[in-house]
């Protein structure tokens, strides 16, 4: 009875262990400050979007929904933007979200990565639903 008792005690120990060391890669993996710019559409709404630093720039999360009373198909994707403060040519990132349910307030997740050596010289991220492929735009 004593030996499962120390295994037990072991067992827990290592839960606690490995619980830890997961708490510490969250808090490393911090949210960055860098103000976030989100424009949505009149189909669908973007929200709960952060930025977190990645070995290979700057990783965004966010999630999205059909804007109140749409019923259609969703085209398009998002377009994501880093600039900055020295003006220098922006990063960007096209994606899309996961499955959308056609009905219902239901979200969906998207991520993306900013591919960048500087993510702490980004003084802005921009998330933004555009309809069209960014070379196949209508004319305005």
């Amino acid at each position: 009875m004593h030996a499962s008792f120390s295994r037990f005690t072991v067992t827990r120990t290592a839960v606690l262990v490995v619980m830890a060391g997961a708490l510490g890669a969250c808090v490393m993996n911090e949210r960055l400050q860098t103000p976030l710019l989100v424009a949505g559409s009149r189909v669908l709404q973007v929200f709960w979007v952060n930025a977190y630093p990645d070995p290979n720039g700057i990783q965004i999360l966010g999630r999205v929904r059909r804007q109140e009373f749409y019923l259609g198909s969703i085209r398009g994707h998002l377009h994501i933007e880093g600039r900055f403060a020295d003006n220098s040519a922006p990063v960007t990132v096209d994606t899309r979200w996961n499955v959308l349910p056609a009905r219902g307030a239901k979200t969906a997740a998207f991520q993306a990565l900013l591919k960048t050596d500087r993510p702490t010289e980004v003084v802005l991220v921009r998330v933004e639903h555009r309809l069209y492929d960014d070379d196949r735009a209508p004319a305005t």
